[in-house]
């Protein structure tokens, strides 16, 4: 901002102002330029820019006034030449000199600097620094001349004006009467004319008026320099404090702006708060929401999964019972079996006692008759008395009629047994039969020495044996069965090649032992081997040597694992069809199956993965069980299974499926998948099997009613008889029942169905009556009532339809819950 500036312009402007100010109160187009210019010339470039439209309608006004200037020019310049006239008329008369010009230059004027008005900011909209006038506005720099003897200018929106003082001049006959800014001296006086004519006093006079004037302009320029320098001075505090007001202004302006801006922050903020403090009250609230709906689904979910594990333990405990129930009454017929054959042994044992005694008895009678015919002889060639012969014949009793001979009496340190040259040491408590020898549960610690070539059964199953001594055997070359199970037997204490010499043994049984190698050589003709429970660690590529004949393996429940078992340890056993490799520690299916095996146990391992050509060796594998393993739907190979040409049964129970497998075995008839996880049976994936998958068990798995559509159960309509969906999540019952023309039982009992429709599971354009012999739909939400009478119309016998008991009909949220 810059202040008032009418004290800085050229003299020659001052000139031209104050003239033009007392005639015609229009100021000349010159003076506009050389004030328009010098006030830009004296801006700021930025307010330069700032004002250019200020700039523009300064030039609009300098040019308006070039075209109404030469018109009161005219005005003005007749005015000046008949003052200049009236002047001259009234120096001739009073003598008086000019009062405003000496030698060509403009004499000082004092002024007197005042404010008439101020004018108001932004007259125009985009335009700061007017000033307002008697109604006119008047742009930054204006200058004009409100009345006689003031001038006044406009800047920056303020109106500075000044007063023409004129000197009071010493007229004899008074001032005259004039319009123009200082009037003249009046010149009526004859006296003075008179006198006016003398030149010598006229000179006189204009001398000494010249010497007064001289000093007084001397006076008034010293004067007019102070108040020049008063005028700067106030002009230049003026303008401090206009600047200081703008100043004020501005950071007034700006402070209420910040304020604003501030105050509008703030509320931004609060609104801002409040509206993150609304949103987290809300999340608060949904989260609270989903807690609590969390807690009451987990809550929902614990009692399903406490009821279902009552169920699942009520049917474990049905199970147990009904388990316990077989073995008691198994256990009962064995039992019964025993004592039966106990009878019969007895039985059999006295009619041998008998017919022994009979051939003792007839054998004594004939050397009685011998001796007494010998006896006789001698009497009849010696002489005797008759009464000596006959008391002879009395006292003839055979000792062996006291205690028979096939019993070994308590006291008798070594009894035998002698059929024939054959002898038998046996521990109180065994028993013998023809060609079977038991001796079970006699806490034996000792092998009892044998000698008995035609015993061919021999029985020494839970004792306390601990060792196998050499040859120990070898008086049994006929023995075809041995059971050595259940015993404390160690491989460092069962004698290398003590089974060798058993030339005709057929079945060698070690379960239940301390084994960690299995005994070898074996001989050549063994048919079947048990090493259950034991703790094999290895089988080395020479444990079956040379056992050609060996159809069963069992190695349940030990320590094999398929880095412990070399790849060749079954290549010899050409003819081996089952083997049992439960309860070990495979992680793979084990390498090297011989070719010949048609059944393979290997549940309870940790078997993760069936990768290609991990069974397919085994060509002629008709049953393959992997129960309570690790399997998952991707580590099932695709042509792992489908490449089995002969296997008919596969069980893969109490694994970690989702899905149904597919690329199934094409000649697959029995398929087991209880207990998993599963929740889809995709469709087809039975199409492919001849002739036909004929039992399929899903039983405790998690399959609702999106699991299964019409395709799950293609190319099992001819062939499917037997279908397990219990425990599991249907909510009513599947379609496509009706196509399966060969079921005879139907579980889908423990689910959530709740209506069953009239066409489920009968067929009005099926004139025959179904196969269905069993249907369970007992344990879930269905209402007896509302099933219609025609749903099991195709069912031969309506007892097959087990209905009782159901389940309380859920709440709505509650079909929602696993």
């Amino acid at each position: 901002m810059h202040g008032f500036r009418f004290r800085l312009l050229s003299k020659s402007a001052r000139v031209r102002l104050c003239s033009s100010s007392r005639g015609d109160h229009f100021v000349s187009s010159a003076f506009f330029r050389e004030a328009s210019a010098y006030t830009i010339m004296q801006s700021r470039p930025s307010l330069i820019l700032h004002h250019r439209h200020l700039i523009l309608y300064m030039f609009l006004i300098n040019f308006l006034a070039a075209s109404l200037l030469p018109v009161a020019a005219q005005e003005a310049t007749r005015k000046r030449e008949a003052g200049s006239r009236l002047q001259e008329a009234h120096r001739q008369s009073a003598g008086h000199r000019p009062s405003l010009e000496r030698g060509g230059k403009q004499a000082t004027v004092t002024l007197d600097s005042y404010l008439e008005e101020d004018a108001g900011y932004d007259i125009l909209p985009g335009h700061t620094g007017q000033c307002r006038m008697n109604g006119i506005t008047m742009f930054n720099g204006a200058v004009w001349s409100p009345r006689t003897c003031v001038t006044c200018i406009c800047r920056h929106g303020r109106i500075a004006c000044d007063t023409i003082k004129c000197e009071h001049s010493r007229c004899q006959l008074g001032l005259a009467q004039d319009t123009r800014c200082c009037a003249t001296c009046a010149n009526t006086d004859p006296d003075v004319t008179d006198a006016a004519t003398d030149p010598s006093r006229e000179a006189q006079k204009e001398q000494k008026l010249t010497e007064e004037m001289e000093n007084h302009e001397d006076e008034d320029e010293s004067e007019q320099q102070r108040k020049l320098w008063e005028e700067r001075r106030r002009e230049e505090e003026i303008e401090g404090e206009i600047i200081k007001a703008d100043e004020r202004t501005v950071e007034n302006k700006k402070s209420e702006e910040d304020r604003s801006l501030n105050e509008d922050e703030q509320n931004r903020r609060e609104m801002e708060l409040k509206r993150k403090e609304d949103e987290q009250r809300r999340r608060d609230e949904e989260e609270r929401r989903r807690l609590e709906q969390q807690r009451i689904k987990e809550e929902e979910q614990k009692r399903r999964n406490e009821e279902r594990k009552k169920y699942e333990d009520e049917l474990l405990r049905l199970e147990e019972e009904v388990q316990a129930r077989w073995e008691s009454e198994q256990k009962r017929k064995i039992e019964a079996q025993q004592r039966r054959e106990e009878r019969r042994r007895k039985q059999e044992e006295e009619q041998m006692r008998r017919y022994l005694e009979e051939e003792i008895l007839a054998r004594q009678h004939e050397e009685e008759q011998e001796a007494a015919e010998e006896k006789r002889r001698r009497c009849l060639q010696h002489g005797c008395s008759s009464t000596s012969f006959t008391t002879e014949i009395v006292r003839g009793v055979h000792p062996d009629l006291e205690e028979p001979f096939f019993y070994a009496p308590p006291q008798a340190r070594q009894p035998f047994y002698q059929l024939e040259g054959d002898q038998v040491s046996l521990p109180s408590g065994c028993s013998l039969l023809i060609n079977t020898l038991r001796c079970t549960s006699l806490n034996i610690k000792l092998l009892p020495l044998m000698q008995a070539k035609r015993l061919k059964y021999l029985y020494i199953n839970e004792n306390d044996i601990n060792t196998v001594p050499p040859h120990i055997f070898d008086g049994l070359p006929n023995l075809e069965w041995m059971d050595l199970s259940n015993n404390r037997l160690t491989t460092r204490r069962v004698a290398p090649a003590v089974f060798q010499n058993l030339t005709f043994l057929r079945r060698l049984y070690l379960d239940n032992n301390q084994l960690s190698h299995i005994p070898h050589p074996l001989p050549a003709l063994l048919e079947e081997i048990r090493i259950n429970n034991n703790h094999l660690k290895v089988l080395d590529a020479d444990s079956f040597q040379g056992l050609s004949s060996l159809v069963a393996l069992e190695l349940k429940n030990n320590r094999l694992s398929e880095s412990t078992i070399d790849p060749q340890a079954f290549s010899p056993l050409i003819a081996l069809t089952f083997l049992r490799l439960e309860l070990n520690y495979f992680r793979l299916i084990p390498f090297g199956l011989p070719p010949s095996l048609e059944e393979l146990y290997l549940d309870g391992n940790q078997i993760e993965e069936i990768a290609d050509g991990a069974i397919s060796p085994a060509s002629m594998l008709g049953t393959l069980q992997l129960r309570n393993n690790s399997l998952k739907d991707e580590a099932i190979s695709q042509n792992a299974l489908l490449a089995q040409k002969n296997l008919e049964s596969l069980d893969l129970s109490h694994n970690l499926l989702k899905h149904v497998p597919s690329y199934l075995p094409v000649v697959l008839r029995h398929l087991v998948l209880t207990h998993n996880q599963i929740e889809r049976v995709p469709g087809f994936v039975f199409a492919h099997m001849k002739p036909g998958l004929q039992y399929l068990y899903l039983s405790f798995n998690q399959i609702d009613n999106s699991g299964m559509d019409t395709s799950s159960l293609f190319g099992t309509g001819h062939s499917l008889h037997e279908l397990f969906l219990d425990y599991n999540k249907l909510q009513s019952v599947p379609v496509g029942l009706t196509s399966l023309k060969s079921i005879q039982v139907i579980a889908m009992n423990h689910n959530r169905i709740s209506v069953i429709p009239d066409k489920a599971f009968c067929n009005d354009m099926d004139p025959e009556d179904s196969s269905l012999m069993s249907l369970r739909l007992e344990n879930n939400y269905i209402e007896r009532r509302e099933i219609p009478h025609t749903a099991f119309s195709c069912i031969k016998s309506l007892s097959s339809v087990v209905l009782r008991p159901q389940n309380p009909i859920p709440k709505p949220d509650e079909h929602d819950q696993p």
